[in-house]
């Protein structure tokens, strides 16, 4: 809502980084007040000191296999989602933002019919995409130029990871086509932080945002989206939205 009032929850994120977690008093959004440049996420994914972070901190390695074979089950979860929204008699387009290997837009885009496209910052989960036969490419969605719009945007465990929310929003809304389809989940920011126990232990360096299930759907709103469905069932900390623009 661009309120500069706010209230600190942590000064620390979970790895020990001197990253401030705020929240807006405005609108309830949960952000890093200290973040890392653009330039500096992007090298910090592309690079995969990100899976190595995560795997120093939880104790296993987050190989490129073990990314596949959960992307296939998180594909079943998105399809049950759109099944039902999506007019299957039409060829359409299909955009998947920090799509990673491209399992999940392979999936969904043969389920409905849609050519694919997976945009990420890492070049190995490119590359693992381009070898399955979708159109991979290195950037991020802040510098993405596509001369097209698309029927389906992807933004799977990626909402947290944008570096600026609202245009980064704004410009999925401008990607999709009149009649298109926006599927984004959010990791619910209070439900984390009951189950880990307090605030140092949820927020990451690498989570610019955090929504909830109150703020969500206003946010989403004021950005030009409607609901039409949320997948409450995905697992405890997780809501996944079927939306439209609006």
């Amino acid at each position: 809502c661009g309120s500069i009032r706010s209230v600190l929850l942590a000064d620390r994120d979970r790895y020990d980084f001197p990253v401030r977690t705020l929240m807006c008093l405005g609108c309830g959004l949960i952000y890093l007040a200290n973040p890392l440049t653009p330039a500096e996420y992007m090298h910090f994914y592309g690079n995969n000191s990100y899976r190595r972070l995560t795997r120093d901190f939880g104790c296993h390695e987050p190989n490129l296999q073990a990314i596949q074979e959960g992307q296939a089950a998180y594909a079943r979860r998105v399809i049950d989602s759109l099944n039902g929204r999506y007019d299957t008699h039409r060829s359409g387009s299909l955009l998947d933002i920090g799509g990673s290997a491209g399992v999940v837009a392979a999936a969904v885009g043969a389920r409905f019919g849609c050519s694919v496209t997976v945009l990420d910052p890492s070049r190995e989960d490119i590359a693992a995409a381009n070898s399955i036969g979708v159109e991979g490419i290195v950037g991020s969605l802040e510098t993405y130029r596509p001369e097209k719009n698309f029927d389906i945007v992807l933004l799977c465990r990626s909402i947290e990871h944008l570096f600026d929310l609202k245009s980064s929003l704004l410009k999925v809304r401008k990607l999709l086509k009149p009649n298109g389809l926006f599927y984004c989940d959010i990791v619910e920011f209070l439900e984390s932080c009951r189950r880990d126990g307090a605030v140092e232990t949820t927020t990451k360096i690498d989570h610019c945002y955090w929504l909830c299930q109150e703020t969500a759907p206003v946010i989403f709103a004021s950005l030009g989206f409607q609901i039409i469905s949320a997948d409450v069932a995905t697992c405890s900390d997780t809501i996944g939205y079927v939306l439209r623009p609006c």
